[in-house]
């Protein structure tokens, strides 16, 4: 799994920002990143037939580079994105709702109690 393969994803839920000019394909690297890191810390057995277990992850210098973590936890990578874009343009109230929803949708996206 590359973040190519989710980009179109994120973006679509992600309205006025098409083109990537607010959130850039880097900053949503860097989200993407972190919510891996998020995921392999809870969920070791996510890097199963990817990698070494235990092997930290890199941030992803492109969007061609490829996770740790396997495609079982794509769901939960989107979530995770979202909540830190949604959380980050928090300033109203459907912002901050959609964040913790995104938030909830990544824990049970992962067998985790929300």
């Amino acid at each position: 799994m590359t973040p190519t393969s989710i980009l179109t994803e994120i973006r679509q839920s992600i309205v006025g920002d098409d083109a990537g000019t607010r959130w850039t394909d880097a900053t949503l690297r860097g989200y993407m990143y972190a919510g891996e890191l998020e995921i392999v810390k809870r969920h070791p057995e996510s890097q199963y037939g990817t990698r070494v277990l235990n092997s930290v992850p890199t941030l992803l210098a492109g969007n061609g580079d490829s996770f740790t973590i396997t495609d079982a936890f794509r769901a939960a990578i989107v979530h995770y994105t979202l909540f830190r874009v949604f959380g980050e343009d928090s300033d109203g109230d459907q912002n901050s709702q959609l964040a913790g929803n995104h938030y909830k949708l990544f824990l049970a996206s992962m067998g985790d109690a929300a």
